[in-house]
């Protein structure tokens, strides 16, 4: 304790109660020693307990200025050794040859106010503070007024009845009241030292919440750091204040509420405020503190309604990892709903949100509960504005538009309704909820699905799935349909009018959700056959991540394919990804394959010694077939087409070769020479078929030979006949 270290009379060389003769001769011996630089030591230094004294002239004035008054005496004698006794010489003995707890024992046999006093400065350097409190309980409930006198010379009530106090008010200073008060069991210190203890930490707090208060008005940022501080600074005075009062203390109550309050209106403005993906997060951190540090019902029911509110604001908030794509997604949604309500605005939306849709299927993973959410919240939206959009049109008035103008009707119904099987088939490349597939999507697909069907009868319903997808946006189906209809209207405008002119009643009044009446009118309207022709090659949305992308690359490498295209797309779509390096070493190994391709594709030899050195090769398929080409075309430049095929008869030019000699055997007519050397040639039948046929001719013309000399002989005797 820094009150024993440097304790004034330490510092003169002392015991409390030494006569004032000793204490002025021991200052005017150091004054001497001092002005001419030596040093001077007493028994009462116990450097062999305290830290070593540090005597200089400043230093020694100071400590006879110190015990001027008797107050002050008494004040520094509550820290210091006193010797009173014969007991206390024989202590001190022991205590100055280094042994202290032979001193306590020999002071503990005899109570007096000597005795106790020492066992008090003792018990204190050892840290001994229980101890201490009892040796002080003892000494200042029974022999104050002996203390007085032996430090002062006379008695003094006042002194007498106010010492102890004193005494407990230096050890909170110096200690910790915190760390005293549950030493105390005298009720009268108790209180006094919960009294002079909560003041100034109540002032502290109220100090730190004044200066939290002063951020209103600056600023999320400022709200939040003073609220962050104003945890930090008063967790400590908090904890100490619990440990001089309790929460049912009308002050601590106050208190507590007061500084609940505060931090819990900083969490309140800051997230009012700000614009941080994490701020509901860090919001909660202060309320939640402040609920924790609340006492009174009131209050803290006020705190667990903010922080209520707060965890459902969480609950329903993206992970803090895709907060940006969220917050991209919900803008573009507003933006289609609020500014581009319309077909334009529809699909752009759509095509806008893909970049971040893919964003969070690559952070979070396709399974996620948040990605099927937001991917549902966007089909939702679109599905919305399609059914809105096809029940704008087939309606009520379309029987009566068609009447009025049939042409300009029909080309808005069709364009509508491509418009429409796009965004639906897109819809379906999103990965929904399956209650929202079952319940919302499917019934409207099938029910537009259906009225096209009606509508084109060549409409081909495909896996809309495994549509091909387009890296083009944007496409163009009106100037298609003008076309088309211009050739449709003139052929179909007697039929159109007749059914719609069929209409005898409301054909909606008998149906009452429009799904009905889509199939109603599914049957209701005549074909318009070809508006649908190729919607398939509209564009379609690509949600394939970086990772698919490379997928795909490993895949297209592990089976050896000899195309760069999905190597190209992930460089073109990743110029910069975490893949990159691999997929270029694809392409380089395919472009290492290509070159020994070509280098050893052009002789026969050089394509026999690429399979001996490269049995693995990527090209070895090819190079094998280029061999059997190569062979082939020596074979038929030597005119020697029959030894190929004996020679390569499993090569892939066989047919070929077979072909060519069936042409020659033919021009030079030898097709039984064919046959002899090819019974089981491709073109054997052929062979077989034409020597038939020629076989076929001879014999009739044999026959037409005979019949004619028959003819002629019995015309020869008919002649003979006629001349006799």
């Amino acid at each position: 304790m820094n009150i024993i270290i440097n304790n004034p009379y330490r510092q003169l060389g002392v015991y409390s109660n030494s006569p004032i003769k000793e204490r002025v001769a021991n200052h005017n011996r150091l004054k001497a020693f001092l002005k001419v630089g030596k040093h001077v030591d007493f028994p009462l230094d116990l450097s062999q307990y305290l830290t070593p004294i540090d005597r200089t002239s400043e230093s020694v004035a100071q400590a006879e200025a110190s015990l001027a008054l008797s107050n002050e005496q008494i004040k520094y004698a509550q820290f210091w050794f006193m010797k009173a006794t014969p007991l206390d010489d024989i202590a001190f003995n022991h205590l100055f040859a280094g042994n202290m707890g032979e001193a306590i024992n020999i002071w503990m046999k005899k109570d007096s106010a000597s005795s106790l006093q020492n066992r008090i400065v003792c018990a204190l350097i050892q840290e001994d503070y229980s101890n201490a409190i009892a040796c002080a309980e003892l000494l200042y409930t029974q022999y104050a007024v002996q203390f007085v006198l032996a430090i002062v010379g006379k008695e003094d009530n006042t002194l007498s009845e106010s010492i102890a106090l004193s005494f407990i008010d230096v050890l909170c200073e110096e200690i910790a009241s915190d760390v005293i008060l549950p030493l105390i069991t005298n009720d009268t210190w108790k209180s006094h030292v919960v009294e002079k203890s909560v003041k100034p930490l109540i002032e502290q707090i109220q100090s730190v919440i004044e200066i939290a208060k002063s951020s209103r008005g600056k600023g999320a940022t400022a709200r939040y750091n003073a609220g962050v501080k104003l945890m930090k600074d008063t967790a400590g005075l908090l904890q100490q204040l619990k440990v001089f009062s309790s929460e049912t203390d009308l002050q601590y109550q106050m208190i507590a509420d007061k500084l609940g309050l505060e931090i819990l209106q900083c969490g309140i403005d800051y997230f009012n405020e700000a614009d941080e993906p994490d701020a509901a997060y860090k919001a909660m951190q202060l309320q939640s503190y402040a609920m924790t540090v609340v006492v009174s019902k009131t209050v803290k029911d006020r705190c667990k309604e903010n922080v209520d509110i707060l965890k459902q604001v969480i609950k329903n908030l993206p992970p803090l990892e895709i907060f940006a794509e969220d917050k991209a997604i919900k803008e573009e949604l507003r933006k289609f709903h609020d500014e581009f309500y319309s077909f334009k605005g529809c699909k752009d939306a759509l095509f806008n949100c893909v970049p971040f849709i893919v964003s969070i299927k690559s952070k979070l993973g396709i399974q996620n509960k948040y990605y099927i959410e937001i991917s549902t919240l966007i089909a939702n939206i679109l599905l919305g504005f399609v059914i809105e959009t096809f029940n704008s049109h087939v309606n009520d008035e379309l029987k009566n538009m068609l009447q009025k103008n049939e042409k300009e009707t029909l080309v808005s119904l069709m364009w509508m309704l491509r418009f429409c099987w796009n965004i639906i088939v897109n819809i379906e490349r999103l990965d929904t909820s399956k209650e929202f597939q079952t319940n919302r999507l499917s019934p409207n697909e099938n029910a537009i699905r259906k009225f096209i069907a009606q509508l084109d009868p060549q409409f081909d319903i495909k896996d809309i799935r495994n549509i091909a997808i387009r890296s083009i946006k944007g496409y163009l189906v009106e100037p298609f349909l003008q076309q088309y209809v211009n050739t449709w209207y003139s052929q179909q405008r007697a039929i159109l009018m007749t059914v719609i002119s069929g209409f005898s009643v409301n054909p909606f009044q008998n149906y009452s959700t429009s799904r009905d009446i889509y199939a109603e009118m599914g049957v209701r309207i005549p074909p318009t056959q070809g508006f649908m022709s190729e919607w398939e090659h509209e564009d379609f949305i690509d949600l394939r991540t970086e990772e698919d992308y490379y997928n795909e690359c490993k895949e297209i490498y592990a089976k050896k394919e000899l195309s760069n295209h999905a190597y190209n797309n992930y460089i073109e779509k990743y110029p910069e990804g975490k893949y990159l390096k691999e997929v270029q070493s694809f392409k380089d190994t395919l472009k290492y394959e290509s070159y020994l391709y070509e280098k050893y594709k052009e002789t026969i030899s050089s394509c026999k010694d690429y399979i001996k050195r490269y049995p693995n090769g990527w090209y070895l398929s090819s190079i094998k077939n280029r061999l059997d080409d190569l062979i082939f075309k020596q074979y038929k430049s030597a005119h020697n087409l029959e030894e190929y095929i004996v020679q390569y008869p499993n090569g892939r030019n066989v047919s070929k070769a077979d072909d060519l000699l069936f042409e020659q055997y033919k021009l030079t007519n030898r097709l039984k020479d064919y046959l002899a050397h090819f019974p089981k040639g491709r073109n054997a039948h052929e062979a077989e078929n034409l020597l038939k046929k020629k076989n076929d001719s001879v014999m009739w013309i044999v026959l037409i030979f005979i019949a004619i000399l028959f003819f002629l002989v019995l015309y020869s005797l008919y002649k003979t006949v006629l001349l006799m």
